[in-house]
């Protein structure tokens, strides 16, 4: 099984990259992460360049599948006023 061993700063956590998949070990038990539709292109650059490119849908869900605060607060952000829509919620 050939591989490369990444580790976080702290030391707390690594994943493995291998050709039998990805592997992540945390000690902390708060850390998940779901890797639901995600591809090679949903990274921070990617995020950026769909900024760019003015392609809000795309960035905003590339960020809530990167699960980065940061991230998903400058995506939200960059949504032009107009191009969002108002919802009124009532509850009864």
């Amino acid at each position: 099984m050939n591989g490369n061993v990444y580790s976080s700063p702290p030391g707390r956590a690594w994943a493995a990259v291998t050709t039998e998949g990805l592997l992540i070990y945390s000690l902390d038990s708060g850390v998940s992460f779901d890797p639901f539709d995600l591809a090679e292109d949903v990274t921070p650059e990617g995020v950026q360049s769909a900024l760019i490119a003015k392609k809000f849908s795309a960035a905003l869900m590339m960020s809530f599948r990167l699960n980065e605060r940061a991230l998903m607060i400058e995506a939200v952000e960059a949504v032009p006023v107009e191009d969002s829509k108002q919802h009124t919620w009532h509850t009864s």
